[in-house]
């Protein structure tokens, strides 16, 4: 059976050069069947004698509207001097005047709270004869017929142009609870001195810090960024080791990964307000000792922003060695009621360790739960996590749809260790019938990527009972207890973003990119 996979963030990444994720929603506005609308974008740094930078603004509504057209306004006129704004070239239905971009979208729009970017790029240029240090503000205004405007202000700053480059590449291995140590390394490929910098990090859950350092800041035990007040000369590298350990609830034998990303304090700036704004926690210092790669160096004179960003990512890659696997169990419920009466069953999976299982990076579901409705009943409300099924194929068109006599529910990307994640269902009894019996089943074959080598498949399977003819009867799963969250649907939290963004490491809102 082939089963849809999850969005690809790397091939979106590929394709539209940026993504973001959001959860706030700035400057919002009414909109039809009172949506609520906002628009966002980013603080930008240029470079002096540069290109500039391709960047979007991206729109949201609190929930799903399809807009039959919209306008998107950059004012630039607090710019004069500083910058330009122009559209990408090919862009249609843009015009400027009097310092104003205006693009018109007349496709219809459907626009969610996981937000879509790349309606209209644009490009920042810094304008001829900018300064290192001039700076002003961009606003867009994003206007829908029917509504009233949304807009937000956006900084955009010129600095110095410096590049810098990140390694090196390698691979380590190691046992669930063992130590290791993997190198780091800047470099300054370019001509100009850079004045301090940031890294910024994104590990795998197998990747522990051996030591919190206090120049680094950590959400948990998940190294976020670190800062360092260190002047790079052209020509220079500065190295250094970073400690590690592997987590005791490491998926083995398995391989993880991290990225290490570089980036100059202006661009680093505005990589932090964008994650201010979205409620994205750098987390706080560590109280370990100072990670250093070189001497201290002098506060940065001017901002500097990278024109080469194709030199700043590392990677790690770790393999986690050894025998370390998990269980995840279905769990069933029972019900009772009356003819006519709508009861409600909880019904879901539980991982029993000792591993954790994720698929974060790339995005796909962890398995999937198929429930097999009882006979006499009627799904009158599903989770929108969950597909009716149209024969052995889920039905994506309808997501919560009811009065199915099966559903697809792929899971999230992440399952730690005794979590559990239910879903809510109310059926509609039509006829009492004794032990009315339905399937909750899991880790069900299919040509897919998901989780495969389950420990025990004995309890893959579990039982939906209505009316079970002993009390307590039925279920045939496990209780409910300890912690428990909401089913999650299935989606990359590894965005890759060009330019300054970075990277975020999001759970709950998913970006549409349209190239």
């Amino acid at each position: 059976m082939h089963v849809r996979t999850a969005l690809r963030w790397t091939a979106a990444v590929a394709m539209a050069g940026a993504l973001v994720a959001a959860s706030a929603m700035p400057a919002a506005a009414r909109g039809p069947d009172d949506a609520q609308l906002s628009v966002y974008m980013p603080d930008t740094t240029l470079a002096t004698g540069t290109d500039g930078k391709t960047v979007s603004a991206y729109l949201y509504a609190s929930k799903p509207v399809v807009l039959s057209s919209a306008t998107i306004v950059y004012d630039f006129s607090d710019l004069v001097g500083t910058a330009t704004v122009r559209p990408t070239p090919g862009r249609p239905n843009c015009t400027t005047a009097n310092n104003r971009l205006t693009c018109g979208i007349t496709d219809g729009i459907r626009v969610d709270e996981s937000g879509i970017g790349g309606l209209t790029n644009v490009v920042i240029r810094p304008a001829t004869g900018a300064v290192s240090g001039a700076t002003g503000t961009l606003r867009v205004t994003f206007v829908s017929p029917g509504s009233s405007s949304g807009s937000y202000a956006a900084t955009v700053r010129v600095g110095e142009a410096v590049d810098l480059a990140i390694g090196p590449d390698v691979e380590v291995q190691a046992e669930p609870g063992g130590a290791f140590s993997a190198p780091i390394a800047v470099t300054n490929p370019g001509d100009t001195a850079v004045e301090g910098f940031n890294v910024l990090f994104y590990h795998d859950h197998g990747f522990r810090p051996g030591e919190k350092y206090r120049n680094c800041t950590y959400v948990g035990d998940v190294l976020r960024s670190c800062a360092f007040d260190t002047t790079v000369q052209p020509g220079e590298t500065l190295s250094g080791t970073m400690s590690y350990k592997v987590g005791e609830d490491a998926y083995a034998p398995g391989t993880d990964w991290a990225e290490r990303q570089v980036m100059t304090r202006a661009d680093f700036t505005d990589h932090a307000g964008f994650l201010a704004q979205v409620g994205f926690e750098l987390g706080e210092p560590g109280d370990g000792g100072l990670l250093e790669l070189v001497r201290p160096g002098a506060a940065a004179r001017n901002a500097q922003t990278d024109i080469d960003e194709t030199n700043n990512w590392s990677v790690v890659t770790l393999r986690v060695t050894g025998q370390n696997g998990a269980d995840i169990a279905a769990i069933g419920d029972s019900a009772r009621g009356a003819a006519g009466e709508v009861v409600t069953a909880e019904v879901g999976l539980v991982n029993n360790g000792p591993a954790t299982v994720e698929y974060e990076r790339s995005g796909e579901p962890v398995t999937a739960l198929y429930l097999t409705v009882p006979p006499g009943s009627t799904v009158v409300e599903a989770p929108q996590e969950c597909y009716p099924m149209n024969g052995e194929r889920p039905d994506y068109r309808q997501p919560g749809g009811t009065g199915a006599a099966k559903y697809f529910c792929p899971t999230g990307v992440k399952l730690p260790v005794d979590e559990k994640q239910i879903l809510t269902f109310k059926l509609r009894i039509d006829e009492v019938t004794a032990d009315a019996t339905g399937e909750v089943a899991i880790n069900v074959p299919c040509e897919c990527p998901w989780f495969h080598e389950d420990l025990d498949p004995a309890n893959d399977v579990a039982k939906l009972v209505l009316n079970p003819a002993e009390p307590g009867g039925g279920g045939g799963g496990l209780p409910v207890t300890g912690a428990t969250t909401a089913w999650t649907a299935a989606g990359g939290v590894l965005l890759l973003l060009a330019g300054t963004a970075g990277f975020v490491l999001f759970r709950r809102r998913r970006v549409r990119f349209i190239a």
